[in-house]
């Protein structure tokens, strides 16, 4: 299948001056309005295929860097309206490169993931697991830049569930749980895109970190989710207790003061 990126973009999203890559940027946002001008679904979905896979994933750490601002400026080009359909393949490689190994990756995939959500909002819930246990090293990391792009997606991701992880429906059926057991003219109720019972043991197993930082993130995540009107944490209190009765004995006098 040839390449829906020009020669010419391609070579300036790769880039390792970053002006260069910036400005290729605005053509692909230029290509994606043009794509929904046309009414042309699958030059987007071949677009993001191929930034995703030839450039967010690269082994040149530049081509990662000019992929993941690629696919912000989809997600802006896309605007809330359109977005949704297209989130289940831009989150996931912006989630991996918070592992990144360098990083002015992990900076930008924050930068990036941060732009996705600022657009999509509470469709963005559906991966909350992935984001947070990727928050919860990059909120810690060593290097500056990329802890205040941490900080920042941190902020925005607890507005967005702090307004509508108690409300906002799940709208991808792709790997429901119960899909095949259900008879074919069953209507399959309506889930949340958030859910406490499948993120609190991931939060049980995180509140095992012996790391400051990282407690200080999963003392502050409980806090807004316990603010949550409509999401019961209490009721799985039980669950994560141990840990922060744990948190109390921290030699750290912030880690000790809040929790209690």
């Amino acid at each position: 299948m040839p390449s829906v990126i020009p020669a010419a973009l391609a070579r300036a999203l790769a880039d390792k001056l970053y002006d260069k890559q910036r400005a290729a940027t605005l053509k692909v946002e230029r290509l994606v309005v043009d794509a929904l001008d046309a009414d042309d679904e699958q030059r987007i979905y071949a677009l993001i295929a191929e930034l995703a896979t030839d450039y967010a994933t690269s082994e040149r750490e530049a081509a990662r860097i000019g992929g993941l601002v690629a696919l912000a400026a989809t997600a802006v080009a896309l605007t809330h309206i359109n977005i949704r359909p297209f989130l289940p393949h831009m989150v996931p490689p912006m989630v991996s490169a918070l592992s990144d190994g360098e990083s002015k990756v992990r900076y930008f995939a924050c930068e990036s993931l941060y732009n996705v959500a600022k657009v999509s909002r509470g469709s963005i819930l559906r991966w909350f697991n992935d984001i947070f246990d990727g928050l919860a090293r990059v909120t810690a990391d060593s290097v500056k830049t990329v802890k205040d792009g941490a900080d920042y997606l941190d902020r925005l991701v607890k507005d967005i569930v702090a307004e509508q992880a108690a409300t906002c429906l799940d709208w991808y059926e792709g790997d429901r749980d119960d899909a095949d057991s259900e008879p074919v003219a069953a209507v399959a109720a309506p889930r949340l895109a958030f859910s406490l019972d499948k993120f609190v043991p991931l939060l049980s197993e995180r509140m095992h970190t012996y790391k400051p930082s990282t407690r200080l993130y999963l003392i502050e995540w409980i806090r807004v989710l316990d603010s949550v009107p409509g999401l019961d944490l209490i009721v799985h209190l039980p669950e994560f207790l141990d840990g922060l009765l744990r948190f109390l004995s921290d030699p750290s006098d912030d880690v000790r003061s809040k929790t209690q």
